[in-house]
């Protein structure tokens, strides 16, 4: 299927709940991130692949819709050294438990996703 099975869609709960992550594990981002010099607005954890170096984590600018995010020469595989140099600000929430979200409310912080507060979208 690719792209860790298609960013790893089986969300079936109690399947690999390990919340270790190793910083050599993989992720899955938008494009748009490195390619157009953004950082993350949102991002996710979503239940790692068990077949992959996967820590489960989605990142994205936050503006990609259905239709980018299902193209998947839109999305790359990084790893999470990567995501993390590129914008630091992401590093204190990477121990947050699978199937949780994450929203940028200003230039430097993060808070979980209420479905109701705006993302806070910004180039580096």
């Amino acid at each position: 299927m690719g792209l860790f099975d298609r960013f790893n869609k089986s969300k079936e709960k109690g399947k690999n709940n390990n919340n270790f992550v190793s910083f050599g594990n993989g992720c899955i981002a938008s494009k748009k991130i490195f390619d157009e010099n953004y950082k993350i607005g949102y991002m996710r954890r979503d239940f790692p692949s068990g077949e992959y170096p996967d820590s489960g984590w989605r990142f994205f600018v936050g503006d990609e819709d259905e239709k980018y995010t299902s193209d998947s020469s839109n999305m790359k595989i990084y790893a999470l050294e990567s995501i993390i140099k590129h914008d630091s600000d992401v590093e204190k929430y990477l121990d947050a438990i699978n199937d949780t979200a994450f929203i940028r409310i200003n230039d430097h912080e993060f808070v979980k996703d209420d479905g109701k507060t705006e993302i806070y979208i910004t180039k580096k």
